[in-house]
């Protein structure tokens, strides 16, 4: 199969798991550029599902959401105690944190009142419950690591990619997919070698971990905005 055939072929595969045709014509042409983008597009697109809804709906035809169906958990919100208990660089994550959490609790209410036969409307809300628990964890995950080590991760990134082209995009992707990959591996292995807490070096190597948990955040951050902006 040649570059361009394969490239077509890739087309309708996009296509076919719900990728925009505005975006397919954009690129259509087989140039080098053309076919990573939109081979990096075809890597991020979930599967088409016929019907996101369980085929029983709820009580009195309201539907039941299982994407959705633990939310929220107990206690979640608790968890992240007072604000007076972060230092002040984590503040704009705890009050987001706070906004999303309201935000998701109101639109699974909202989701809990839409009648099983409304699929589509349904699935928006899913998508978009999904797209904010991210972000919720995101911010969670920053303010459980402070709790815990109390040093700070870093929740966005501050890499500018703004003057790369695509190509450039798709290779520093994929350097740090592997970079990331790397990464879990040293971190599960030293804290498999962690010692006991009553360890002389216990202090040292903890640190260490937490640096390396800290360096591997902003390596998911920074492949995380490389794929918005390719998008």
């Amino acid at each position: 199969m040649t570059a361009e055939e394969k490239h077509k072929q890739n087309i309708e595969l996009y296509l076919k798991n719900g990728g925009s045709e505005r975006i397919s014509k954009q690129y259509e042409v087989p140039s080098l550029a053309n076919r990573a983008k939109i081979s990096f597009l075809i890597s991020n697109l979930k599967p088409k599902i016929s019907s996101p809804l369980s085929p029983e709906g709820g009580k009195d035809g309201k539907t039941e959401t299982p994407i959705i169906r633990n939310f929220p958990p107990s206690g979640d919100r608790g968890r992240l105690g007072l604000i007076a208990n972060y230092p002040v660089e984590l503040h704009s994550s705890y009050n987001e944190a706070i906004s999303l959490w309201l935000n998701l609790c109101s639109l699974k209410i909202k989701l809990n009142e839409i009648h099983s036969e409304d699929e589509t409307a349904a699935y928006d809300i899913q998508t978009e419950m999904l797209g904010k628990l991210q972000k919720f964890e995101r911010m969670r995950k920053s303010l459980d690591h402070y709790n815990e080590t109390k040093r700070i991760l870093p929740t966005e990134s501050k890499a500018d990619f703004s003057k790369l082209s695509e190509l450039e995009l798709d290779k520093e992707r994929r350097n740090l997919a592997s970079l990331i990959c790397k990464r879990k591996k040293t971190i599960a292995k030293m804290e498999s070698d962690l010692p006991e807490k009553s360890a002389s070096n216990y202090q040292k190597k903890i640190s260490s971990l937490n640096r390396k948990k800290e360096q591997l955040e902003e390596l998911i951050l920074n492949e995380e905005k490389i794929k918005d902006l390719m998008m």
